[in-house]
């Protein structure tokens, strides 16, 4: 059996509750998903008044997030293609991965309802360090 790092749901709950507090102290209505490192579903969670298709889209940033294990920000302007994924992913902004100090991902977030992919970038940023599950760093 193979032994991977990678957060359980306890840590995904934190994680994703501390993203939606930082939203919501912002007046920001988002969803939030977060996958462990095999790419799996732990949690999603959608604040009252966010658009419908938000948990949709932030599975599909964070499986994009999961597939290059780096943000959607990045892929953005490193100018790959994600047409070339399929429907299943979202090249916006708001998939991250969940990183530790040495940058190994041990899941990914992706957020959807801000005014921009910047702006949902930096609300799962914010979300993950918030939740301070590798301690303070």
């Amino acid at each position: 059996m193979k032994t991977y790092l990678s957060i359980g749901t306890e840590e995904a709950m934190a994680i994703a509750e501390a993203t939606l507090n930082f939203a919501e102290k912002r007046g920001i209505p988002i969803s939030v998903t977060v996958l462990d490192v095999r790419g799996i579903r732990l949690v999603s969670l959608m604040k009252d008044g966010a658009f419908p298709i938000t948990p949709e889209l932030s599975e599909r940033k964070a499986k994009l997030a999961f597939k290059m294990d780096m943000s959607t920000i990045e892929l953005q302007k490193e100018g790959v293609n994600v047409a070339d994924f399929g429907e299943e992913y979202s090249s916006f902004g708001g998939g991250v991965p969940i990183q530790d100090a040495q940058r190994r991902s041990w899941g990914f977030v992706g957020v959807s309802g801000a005014n921009s992919g910047q702006e949902d970038h930096d609300i799962a940023i914010e979300g993950i360090k918030s939740a301070a599950i590798f301690g303070k760093e």
